[in-house]
C-alpha cells in the first residue's frame, strides 16, 4: 500500500494475528492509530511522506515520524448513538431540539460512515432530527435527543432495501447486538448482518420487528414495574435503554420513562437482540439492516449496543441530555 493506498483505506491488517493499524487523514496529514475509544481520543504518529512510498520486494516501506505499537485492548460495552456522525457534528442543527438535517444531498450521502443499498434521483433521503421535548406527549424520547429515521421497503426503488452503519472501534470477541428503535404499527422487519460481502460476513439470527413493543418480551403493563421483568425481557431478547423514573444518575438527573401501567413511554422504546456477533478482528466494522417486510418512513433508529457476552447486558441506561447514564443501582 502506497500512501494514496492509506489514505483510502480506515485500516491495514498487520503480521500480528487479527490485528489492525488505523488510518487517517487530518488536513494534510497521515496519521496511523488516530483513534477515539471507548469515548476516549488516543492522538496517533504521523507517516513522514518524504521518506515513505519505497517500493520493495514484498510490499512497501513507510517511515513514521514517531514509534507507535499495536494496541492491545480487551473488549468492552460500546453504545453507539447512530446520529453522532462527524459530518453531522459539524453542522449547526446537530442536537438542536426541533432541528433536522437530511443526510441525502446533491444525490450523495454527506455520511462517510453511513450506506444505502442504492441512491436514485427519487431516493427519499434518511433524516436525522432532535426531539422538541425530552420526552414528547406520544412518549417518544431518545437518547442524547437525537434519532435517525429511514424510508425502507421491500421493493419500492425510492426507498433503501438496506443501510449500513460503520461501527466504532470493535475489539475482536464477542458481543451480544442490541438495536434501539421506535415503535411504530407500521410492522417493518429487519435482518441485520455484519461485513457482507467479506470473509468475516455473519447474519445474526434474530429480526427486528418495528411493531414489537416492550410488551412483546411477555411483560405486561401491571407487570413491567416488578422486580422480575427486566430479567423476563432479558430472557426474551428484549431490554430498556433509556432511564426510568425510578432511576437517578449520578449527577442526580432522573429517568423520564415510565416504569410501567398504561403510560406508552414505559414500554415502545425498545431495545431488540439481534444475536451474538463473533468479532475476529479489532477493526471497525459495517453493520447492515435488511428490509424483510414495509414500505414507508417507519423505521426510526436511536442506538446499536454491542455488549460483550458476559458483560451486563442491561445497564449503562440512557437519557435526552448528552452525558447523562443511568448505571445500576
Amino acid at each position: 500500500n502506497y500512501t494514496p493506498d492509506l489514505i483510502t483505506t480506515p485500516s491495514i491488517s498487520t503480521l500480528a494475528p487479527n490485528e489492525i493499524v488505523t488510518t487517517k487523514l487530518v488536513g494534510t496529514k497521515l496519521l496511523l492509530n488516530d483513534d477515539e475509544f471507548n469515548g476516549i481520543i488516543e492522538p496517533g504518529v504521523e507517516v513522514n511522506k518524504t521518506f515513505s512510498n519505497q517500493t520493495a520486494s514484498n510490499g512497501v516501506l513507510h517511515e513514521s515520524k514517531a514509534f507507535y505499537k499495536i494496541k492491545p485492548r480487551v473488549p468492552t460495552g460500546v453504545f453507539f448513538d447512530v446520529g453522532d456522525q462527524p459530518e453531522l457534528r459539524a453542522m449547526a442543527a446537530w442536537r438542536v431540539p426541533g432541528q433536522g438535517i437530511n443526510l441525502l444531498q446533491n444525490s450523495k450521502m454527506i455520511t462517510a460512515g453511513i450506506r444505502l443499498d442504492q441512491i436514485r434521483s427519487n431516493t427519499i433521503s434518511p433524516y436525522y432530527s432532535t426531539n422538541t421535548l425530552p420526552l414528547e406527549t406520544n412518549g417518544r424520547s431518545y437518547a442524547n435527543r437525537d434519532v435517525l429515521n429511514f424510508n425502507m421497503s421491500t421493493s419500492n426503488n425510492a426507498r433503501q432495501v438496506w443501510v449500513e452503519f460503520r461501527t466504532p472501534m470493535l475489539v475482536k470477541g464477542k458481543y451480544k447486538v442490541w438495536i434501539c428503535y421506535t415503535y411504530n404499527v407500521g410492522n417493518y422487519l429487519l435482518q441485520s448482518a455484519f461485513d457482507i460481502g467479506t470473509n468475516q460476513e455473519q447474519i445474526l439470527p434474530n429480526l427486528m420487528d418495528t411493531g414489537q413493543q416492550l410488551t412483546s418480551s411477555g411483560v405486561t403493563d401491571a407487570g413491567a414495574s416488578l422486580s422480575s421483568a427486566d430479567g423476563l425481557m432479558l430472557t426474551n431478547g428484549f431490554k430498556r435503554y433509556l432511564g426510568t423514573t425510578a432511576e437517578t444518575s449520578a449527577d442526580g438527573t432522573k429517568g423520564l420513562m415510565a416504569v410501567g401501567g398504561s403510560a406508552a413511554s414505559w414500554k415502545i422504546m425498545p431495545a431488540r437482540l439481534m444475536g451474538t456477533a463473533d468479532i475476529k478482528t479489532t477493526d471497525r466494522h459495517w453493520l447492515r439492516l435488511t428490509c424483510l417486510r414495509g414500505n414507508g418512513n417507519g423505521v426510526n433508529i436511536d442506538m446499536i449496543h454491542f455488549i460483550p457476552i458476559d458483560d451486563d447486558q442491561n445497564y449503562p441506561r440512557f437519557h435526552p441530555t448528552p452525558g447523562v447514564i443511568f448505571k445500576r443501582p
